[in-house]
């Protein structure tokens, strides 16, 4: 039932949400992990879209809590690096 859902969503709106969820964080990522990671892949973007339907910062903060939890990358939004 849940793929009806996505189905259902303009193709152009889940191609601008990845789009703009893989530039905010790749972005960032290059700024301020200095080389430590590659880029986010396309298909890790949108598993972090789906779980928040596609709602862009709530799909970051996701993103973020789980590079938090497993050690690797930490950012916010504004690009400042938080440590922990």
């Amino acid at each position: 039932m849940w793929l009806y859902e996505y189905v259902q969503r303009p193709v152009s709106r889940v191609l601008q949400a990845t789009r703009q969820f893989l530039e905010l964080v790749n972005d960032t990522l290059q700024q301020h992990a200095a080389g430590a990671a590659g880029p986010v892949a396309w298909n890790t973007a949108l598993r972090f879209l789906m779980a928040r339907k596609f709602d862009v910062r709530r799909a970051i903060d996701l993103y973020n809590s789980h590079e938090v939890s497993d050690g690797i990358r930490v950012f916010t939004l504004a690009g400042r690096r938080q440590n922990f």
